[in-house]
């Protein structure tokens, strides 16, 4: 059985080795693989030098592309914040009849069975209709440390492409399993030395954040997205974490919460139009009243600690929104997430003007954490080639049939973990 990793080509934020670092996590596959089954990486000629160096990959496992499709992928690098940014969403939406023709090639020549592609490309699916080749659409995991890390694979696409973020709450009428928040959380926190159940109890000592707090009123908690984030761009009607402020802050205003900000970990990293659109954030948030900006500065308050002094979590579509759950917190998802399944997350109106069943709401959430955690999300300290054949198998399988959302919860559910 032969699998391909096509590991995204198209130069992003003006790198050609963007998603490089996501083959760590296929190390123990590629180490344990079976004699009878080949697993390829085909991706640009910068992305595959990096990945022989770095992770001393079998060169017989690397599909380099010809020369003329490198200068194809070479033609897209520009500047990021400017024709970059809007190539690169181009490609996630509309499949470009040039990438279509490259990935038929590679999947003919090398006769793939199976396909698997990291984040979100239209030109991938558009090559693979009419095909064989079954598709699984991967990303990191919406459980991460120190929480159990994890994985996300997907017949259907990556975070509002997934399957479960087209579900509606009475398709989780299968999942027969549930435990009470506390024991999700003792169970699937431990990483490594870290416990996230451990972390909620920690001592902080920023003067700012006492005082915050110390005003008595509810407390939400709002982490931003990164400015050129898929997950912003393509999955929520906002174009900026400016946009998404100004959809939340005069209405929680207007019901007296302080709000709790967070910049997103690696916003400082990315520089440029990432810095300044946390200033212009920023600056708007600023003109309201109790409010608490997390920068670097806030450097002993971690996520678990801010959850549990939370009572509303508003996320776009990011993890935090999903590991809120592990303290039975109302979250509001403003855009696609892959876990928000309709007809459980309220809308930030219906919750502080209380058209909000919390009764119903906790066992609905108990519903989603155990089939993410049980039967969904991959742990990456247990991914090995077998759990990795036989999860990819399932998955491709799923992608090249005509199955309701109902239906591939239900298959998924019976091949829990």
């Amino acid at each position: 059985m032969n699998f391909l990793f096509y590991l995204e080509p198209h130069p992003i934020r003006n790198s050609y080795i963007n998603f490089v670092g996501t083959i760590r996590y296929f190390l123990p596959v590629f180490k344990n693989i079976s004699s009878d089954d080949k697993i390829f990486i085909y991706s640009n000629k910068t992305a595959l030098d990096n990945i022989r160096q770095k992770y001393k990959i079998d060169s017989s496992a690397l599909i380099y592309p010809t020369a003329e499709e490198e200068q194809f992928f070479e033609s897209f690098m520009t500047d990021w914040e400017t024709t970059g940014i809007r190539d690169w969403m181009t490609l996630m939406a509309k499949p470009n009849a040039r990438y279509v023709q490259i990935i038929k090639r590679v999947c003919r020549d090398n006769n793939i069975h199976y396909l698997l592609h990291w984040a979100t490309n239209a030109s991938v699916k558009q090559a693979l209709k009419g095909t064989k080749v079954g598709l699984i659409d991967m990303e990191l995991g919406c459980c991460r440390a120190p929480y159990l890390s994890t994985l996300a694979a997907d017949p259907w696409g990556v975070n509002g492409g997934a399957v479960l973020s087209k579900a509606s709450d009475k398709d989780l009428n299968v999942v027969d399993e549930v435990n009470p928040a506390v024991l999700d959380l003792m169970e699937f926190s431990k990483h490594a030395d870290d416990e996230a159940y451990l972390k909620g109890f920690e001592y902080f000592t920023n003067k700012k954040l006492l005082s915050f707090l110390d005003k008595g009123n509810k407390v939400a908690f709002i982490p931003l997205q990164l400015f050129d984030d898929a997950n912003l761009l393509m999955y929520s009607p906002f174009k900026s974490p400016l946009e998404a402020l100004k959809a939340v802050l005069p209405i929680l205003n207007q019901y007296h919460y302080s709000c709790i900000i967070k910049e997103h970990p690696l916003s400082e990293r990315r520089g440029g139009l990432s810095l300044k659109a946390n200033a212009e954030a920023k600056k708007y948030a600023k003109t309201f009243k109790n409010i608490l900006w997390i920068d670097k500065s806030f450097m002993d308050l971690n996520n678990a600690l801010i959850y549990k002094l939370a009572d509303l979590v508003i996320t776009i579509n990011s993890s935090t929104g999903f590991e809120a759950l592990f303290y039975d917190k109302p979250v509001v998802v403003l855009g696609e997430a892959v876990y928000k399944v309709s007809g459980v997350f309220p809308t930030l109106k219906q919750f502080v003007s209380d058209q909000f069943n919390k009764k119903d709401y906790l066992l609905k959430i108990a519903k989603i954490r155990s089939f993410f955690l049980k039967s969904y999300l991959i742990d990456e300290q247990t991914f090995d080639y077998d759990s990795f054949k036989k999860r990819m198998v399932l998955l491709g399988n799923l992608s090249r049939q005509r199955l309701s959302t109902k239906k591939i919860i239900e298959i998924l559910w019976k091949n829990k973990n």
